[in-house]
């Protein structure tokens, strides 16, 4: 009966939240071209790429209006403190971009338009932004009152007797020393830098510093973030038995129930390269209570068996977990570490055999142990606050009555990302 009511809850929790998941409404506003300002509610959708509309609402019960860069010139979120600037206008792609590298080559390549929001790392006398695109960043700088400039790294490619050589054009640092001709010292400095967000942050914000008009900087992002949530599982449950006390030839015999549980779950990220790896940390409550009977033969007798097996416990995991990529949408992942768990009543395991036999008839009870340590190992798949997870539990081995289990595991992520 336990088992179906949590069953039945994990299956309305589920549905629940596959329903509401995806709107994402965060306190901010929205400044108009004429403008005004509106505050609200944005639908923050952890843009990979540059949005190029956004939903907004007044209060979260109003109807949602739909804004292009049309009607807005600035929108903010108040959560992690976004700034985003509406644009229209035309840039230079890259051309096979290397992993890991900001290099490209541009040849036979003309500007492509955008019409979006860029977002704002640092305001002031001098702003400088950036557009998102297929993972791939693209900064432009803005003097007061003036047209927006990219910052281009080119890579151009030369054959000398058969053999290709790539050189690097940095075209930015021009730009930069033509901005900072009143700041010699930044101008030096201009000659040297490194492309990169965190370069140009760094020299965009001393300039505007020097001329004390910094009026917003974006946060730098934490080399640690944290993710945590609810966690509802269903796994088919294996148990197996050794029939020592049914004579001579004693086998090992399978019985399978289905074991619901939920909890919670917390795991501190590290970025690395173009995936992520984190600790992962799960408690959950877990329960397998059930009836099993069946018969099966060994040697020239059949034997009934019945087992009463009831299971409450406090279980922890602690593991691995390394995601395809950053993507705030979706990811694929793996993960696989220990359990350990501790009941809450003590365990029940109790089997009754009896051998069906006119001659040699048999009456016989089994009390098995089970392990309160093991290993897990899952692959699932994550769009924005759900994951989906195929698992696989063993417990150590070292009980009278090996455990293992298979089934599903759906997460749902509380916090920002």
């Amino acid at each position: 009966m336990i088992s179906r009511l949590l069953l039945a809850t994990g299956i309305c929790v589920s549905t629940v939240i596959t329903t509401f998941a995806f709107e994402n409404f965060e306190k901010g506003f929205v400044i108009l071209h004429n403008q005004d300002t509106i505050i609200g509610f944005i639908d923050n959708q952890m843009w990979e790429d540059s949005p190029t509309k956004i939903n907004f609402r007044k209060s979260l019960d109003d109807p949602i209006v739909e804004y292009t860069a049309n009607e807005v010139l600035y929108f903010y979120l108040n959560e992690n403190k976004e700034l985003y600037l509406g644009v229209s206008l035309k840039f230079r792609l890259r051309h096979n971009p290397l992993r890991n590298t900001l290099s490209y080559d541009i040849a036979h390549l003309e500007p492509q338009p955008f019409k979006g929001f860029l977002s704002v790392l640092v305001l002031g006398k001098v702003n400088l932004l950036k557009i998102s695109l297929n993972e791939i960043g693209y900064f432009f700088i803005q003097s007061e009152n003036q047209a927006l400039i990219q910052l281009e790294l080119r890579t151009i490619a030369q054959d000398v007797n058969g053999v290709t050589y790539k050189k690097d054009l940095h075209l930015y640092r021009n730009e930069l020393k033509i901005l900072t001709e009143e700041y010699q010292l930044l101008q030096k400095r201009a000659s040297t830098i490194n492309y990169g967000e965190k370069s140009f942050m760094s020299f965009v914000v001393d300039y505007n510093e020097h001329f004390k008009s910094l009026s917003y900087k974006k946060s730098k992002s934490p080399k640690y973030y944290t993710s945590a949530g609810l966690t509802v599982n269903l796994l088919s449950t294996s148990l197996k038995f050794k029939d020592n006390d049914v004579g001579i030839g004693a086998k090992w015999v399978d019985a399978n129930a289905l074991s619901p549980s939920f909890g919670a779950y917390f795991i501190v990220y590290q970025n690395r390269g173009q995936g992520k790896w984190g600790f992962y940390n799960e408690i959950i409550y877990k329960t397998l209570q059930d009836n099993l009977s069946y018969r099966f033969i060994q040697g020239v007798f059949d034997y009934d068996s019945e087992t009463e097996v009831q299971l409450n416990r406090l279980k922890y995991l602690f593991g691995l977990r390394v995601s395809t990529t950053k993507s705030k949408k979706s990811s694929f992942y793996g993960q696989g570490g220990i359990y350990i768990s501790y009941p809450i009543q003590k365990d029940e395991v109790v089997r009754n055999i009896v051998r069906d036999s006119d001659v040699f008839p048999l009456t016989t009870k089994q009390v098995s142990t089970l392990e309160h340590y093991g290993l897990f190992v899952g692959i699932g798949f994550r769009v924005k606050n759900i994951e989906v997870e195929g698992r696989a539990e063993v417990n150590s081995g070292g009980s009278s009555t090996p455990m293992k289990g298979f089934g599903i595991t759906t997460r749902y992520r509380l916090t920002k990302q």
